[in-house]
């Protein structure tokens, strides 16, 4: 059984780096092959089958829905169930599990999930609030599953799979609503009078009911920079602290009634952890915890030799049998490779007493550190001793006493919740302000690019390798190993690189380590930006210093992020286009930089349309000419006739590919060979317009779109240039490309 469970999270484990799901035939020959090697008893290899077939038949089933969808009309009637609900001042996010599309019942398995917002004007206290296990009918437009996709950027698109949600959207209407809910909701509903507008009452709603979303943003990412923020997330840890102080309780109870010593403790363990991953409503590490648990108790209390490691195997693949496309989640990583580092150190380090935990603590931070790249991109200077101070006041006092909150709570003690509740709130508020006091004296995280976890991983083995045989080889390996990335950097001479940044623009463009940054993205009302979501990831992992920051005009889709990134690089120059909107104007004039030639363009026309005075940069070396042009429309490009530039080889397409621009006499004149439309996926402007397409493709134009390829990179060395994707050449994986058909896009 071990050798097969074995086999079967190596094959799930491989589908992160699929290109392609493997076709139907394929299938049925993996699963006779699996039969045979049962009868044969290769048990890694029967595992290993089954897992792939078992996985492809689910991953195949969720593309058949997503691409059915993507081929229907934009609005739809859902009737279904709420399983989850995020409360925002200006809008309410619900998860939806499907009963019926369009008053039909879905034919999928699994893939049963929609993610639905409704906005309003006015603060959401005047609106209805949905309640988890509440049925309701709603007219909504939905999205198939899809997210914007660039370097060092978060993989939404993968995390969407990962939950088995197909679709996204906005709530039109509601047609029907049930009154009831769920009686977790109504648990959380009697625990949330008592710790309502007390100090932290965001971090206590977190380690009380799983519930993160009232958190202020400022305060999470410092808490995860410190690489404390998985103390604010449910997971093992948080099980295993209750299962402790459970299992002493039943200790102590067990003197009342002898006869029970043998399984008291064990029930009392897995009913207190079992409570507390009900009111967190069971994420995947309190999952992985609670199999664990009562796997390891139950066969204890029973007097069957387990070991820890067997249990680690069986809730692996027991969560995975539930649902296999999880193991796409960054969060299942992190939960169960914590888990296995800390057997891996228990195993490596034999001595008792505090050292142990030390050098345990030390072991988690290096063994966990590739994963920590690869999901954050950072490495938290501080994690070590902070963990060693924070985990046991966790362990001690703040997930001991929540859990008597509300217990009391629940037994209609309030008097004894709010003092309890307010007491660990003024505990947690000391130790927030601890970590803002550690941020003025240093920074709390380093950054490091994504791509190197391959490279942090290499290294931890060669390290091992030489701490186990001191192998000359290994050392030598060691070596070439530490001062590969100094080369990682080196292939193209210069870049543009144009981001993935939904229904707006920004382009980067680096040279020797140098980048400006041409449009800065949208900025919603929620508060989520494409400055800090994309642009700022992207700058992180390509370690690019930033000269200058250009704005075409003050558009919200090419300018809202401009504010945040001026914060950060406030030693970078900013450069306004001539929209009123700006106090400053001052695109004009040929720059030197950095090997290239900026020209800024701003066109002379009388049009009251900000569109029209974008400013327009043309960048160029000796062999090359690349052409950004904001919004233009036609009434720019009709001044541009009229100037004396020459050609370029490529541009980003002006206004996102509506109708309004890329006139067919200003692209006979400017020649480009390649043209990008940054557009974002099934928006609501149906851009880029059909008979600009057409217009580019008669002229023999090649049209990119980041809305089908994500980000886009145009490499130039020489007279050489290489257009690369992320999802064709960066990241190909399937389930980056669920829209991809026989046919393309």
């Amino acid at each position: 059984m071990k050798y097969f469970i074995l086999g079967w999270l190596v094959a799930l484990s491989s589908s992160l780096f699929w290109p392609v799901l493997p076709p139907l035939p394929v299938i049925l020959c993996l699963l006779l092959l699996a039969c045979g090697a049962l009868l044969k008893r290769y048990y890694i290899i029967a595992g290993a089958c089954l897992a792939v077939s078992y996985f492809s038949w689910h991953a195949m089933v969720f593309q058949q829905a997503v691409q059915q969808l993507a081929g229907q009309d934009r609005y739809h009637i859902i009737q279904g169930q709420i399983v989850a609900v995020s409360n925002h001042p200006y809008s309410q996010k619900i998860t939806l599990r499907i009963a019926q599309l369009d008053q039909q019942r879905p034919q999928w398995v699994m893939a049963q999930f929609v993610y639905l917002s409704q906005y309003w004007s006015n603060r959401r206290t005047h609106h209805q609030r949905w309640h988890m296990g509440q049925q309701i009918t709603v007219k909504a437009t939905l999205k198939a599953t899809h997210g914007s996709l660039n370097e060092g950027g978060f993989n939404y698109q993968r995390y969407l799979v990962a939950h088995a949600i197909i679709a996204t959207g906005s709530i039109h209407h509601v047609i029907q609503q049930s009154p009831g809910s769920h009686f977790r909701t109504r648990l959380l509903a009697i625990l949330k009078k008592d710790y309502a507008h007390i100090p932290q009452d965001g971090m206590i709603q977190a380690l009380s009911v799983g519930d993160k979303v009232n958190i202020d943003a400022k305060q999470k990412r410092r808490w995860m920079n410190a690489g404390v923020g998985h103390l604010l997330a449910i997971s093992g840890l948080h099980l295993g602290i209750l299962a402790f102080w459970g299992f002493l309780l039943g200790r102590l109870l067990s003197l009342l009634w002898p006869q029970m010593k043998r399984f008291l403790p064990a029930m009392s363990a897995m009913l207190l952890a079992g409570m507390y991953g009900y009111l967190a409503n069971w994420p995947v590490s309190a999952q992985r915890a609670q199999i664990m648990l009562m796997l390891w108790l139950t066969m204890t209390s029973l007097r069957i030799p387990i070991t820890r490691m067997d249990a680690w195997l069986v809730a692996a693949f027991m969560v995975s049998l539930g649902w296999p496309l999880a193991i796409l989640s960054g969060g299942l990583w992190l939960s169960f490779a914590a888990m296995l580092a800390v057997l891996v150190m228990l195993w490596v380090v034999p001595i008792d007493g505090w050292y142990r935990i030390l050098l345990i603590q030390l072991g988690l931070v290096i063994l966990l550190l590739p994963l920590q790249i690869w999901l954050f991109g950072y490495f938290s200077l501080w994690s070590i001793p902070l963990n060693l101070c924070f985990i046991p006041i966790f362990s001690f006092l703040v997930i001991p006493l929540l859990m008597v909150a509300s217990v009391c709570a629940i037994c209609q003690l309030h008097s004894a919740a709010h003092i309890i509740y307010h007491l660990v709130g003024w505990g947690l508020e000391w130790l927030d302000k601890a970590l803002v006091l550690l941020t003025h004296i240093s920074s709390l995280a380093l950054p490091i690019p994504h791509h190197l976890w391959p490279h942090l991983l290499l290294g931890l083995i060669l390290l091992a390798i030489i701490l186990r045989l001191r192998s000359r080889g290994a050392i030598a390996a060691l070596l070439l190993w530490a001062i590969a990335p100094n080369f990682a950097n080196q292939a193209g001479r210069w870049q543009v690189d144009f981001l993935d940044v939904g229904q707006g623009l920004s382009v980067i463009v680096q040279s020797h380590g140098h980048a400006l940054i041409y449009d800065t993205g949208n900025r919603y009302r929620s508060g989520f930006s494409y400055a800090r979501s994309v642009i700022l990831p992207f700058l992180h992992e390509s370690r690019l210093n930033i000269d200058m920051i250009v704005l075409s005009h003050a558009d919200r889709d090419h300018a809202g992020g401009y504010r945040l990134l001026h914060q950060k690089y406030p030693q970078a120059q900013s450069i306004f286009g001539a929209d009123p909107r700006f106090k400053v104007h001052n695109c004009q004039g040929v720059r030197h930089w950095q090997s290239l030639r900026l020209q800024f363009i701003q066109p002379n026309v009388d049009e009251r349309s900000p569109n029209d005075h974008s400013c327009i940069l043309m960048i160029s070396d000796a062999y090359h000419r690349v052409l950004l042009t904001g919004d233009i429309e036609k009434p720019a490009e009709t001044w541009w006739l009229k100037q004396p530039f020459p050609p370029v080889d490529g541009l980003s397409v002006p206004h996102h590919g509506s109708h309004t621009s890329s006139s067919k006499l200003w692209l006979e004149r400017i020649r480009p060979h390649w043209a990008v439309i940054s557009s974002g996926f099934d928006n609501y402007y149906h851009f880029p317009h059909p008979s600009v397409v057409r217009r580019y493709q008669h002229l023999g134009i090649h049209l990119y779109n980041t809305a089908n390829l994500g980000q886009i990179a145009v490499k130039f060395h020489l007279r050489r240039e290489k257009i690369i994707s992320y999802r064709q050449n960066l990241a190909p994986f399937w389930y980056n490309r669920l829209l991809v058909d026989k046919r393309g896009w």
